[in-house]
């Protein structure tokens, strides 16, 4: 079975449940563009923009999560794509929000390297307590604790992506059950406090921008 006469996908499920697979063929290319518009992402508007990725991932999470509760067989192979998208989600959330932060604070914006989650959360941290008043919160300290429980998992994103870590290491080690429901509860809190706190920093920094853009006019 294929999704169309244009669309056809490597591995798919026919309508007796068997699986089909498809080789390449002359006709398949990463640029050819069918006839059916439903699969035409659009890429170009979003050229630079944060949010497509940040939102990408969190929102490919959710649908693995609920692949699982679906078919729990698989729950084995997905927690791998699963607890990556949520890992990445949250490291593309704090590099942004941290640049953000620092222009409406007035500090110079630098852009973060690398991927330790828990570095970005330490700098991120103190910036959101002086911006928007939140001191050492119930809300921050939760964040903090799930946020230093993720980096212990997967400090700087090999443990869900690979099998292996660059010394040869295997991933996760020590690590031998994961609960998905758990995770994603826990996962789905802290990205929804991330993006509040994004939104209200949004509102903040439109603010300043439009104040400042105000004031640099010549009466």
């Amino acid at each position: 079975m294929t999704l169309s006469k244009e669309v056809e996908v490597g591995v798919v499920d026919d309508d007796a449940g068997e699986m089909e697979t498809v080789w390449p063929t002359g006709g398949h290319g990463l640029r050819e563009m069918g006839q059916v518009w439903q699969y035409m992402a659009c890429i170009g508007w979003q050229n630079g923009n944060p949010y497509g990725p940040i939102q990408g991932y969190r929102r490919a999470a959710e649908i693995i999560a609920s692949q699982i509760a679906e078919r729990h067989h698989e729950i084995d192979l997905l927690i791998f794509p699963f607890g990556m998208c949520w890992r990445h989600h949250i490291e593309l959330r704090l590099k942004d929000l941290l640049a953000d932060l620092q222009e409406l604070l007035g500090r110079p914006v630098v852009v973060e390297p690398g991927h330790n989650i828990a570095k970005l959360w330490d700098k991120a941290k103190p910036l959101i307590a002086e911006a928007h008043g939140e001191g050492e919160s119930a809300d921050l300290r939760n964040v903090s604790r799930i946020i230093g429980q993720l980096t212990q998992l997967d400090k700087d994103g090999q443990e869900f992506r690979y099998n292996r870590r660059r010394d040869g290491r295997p991933t996760l080690e020590g690590v031998d059950y994961i609960d998905v429901s758990k995770f994603h509860e826990a996962m789905s809190g802290v990205a929804n406090y991330l993006e509040g706190v994004d939104t209200a920093t949004y509102v903040a920094l439109d603010h300043k921008r439009d104040m400042a853009e105000y004031l640099s006019f010549d009466y």
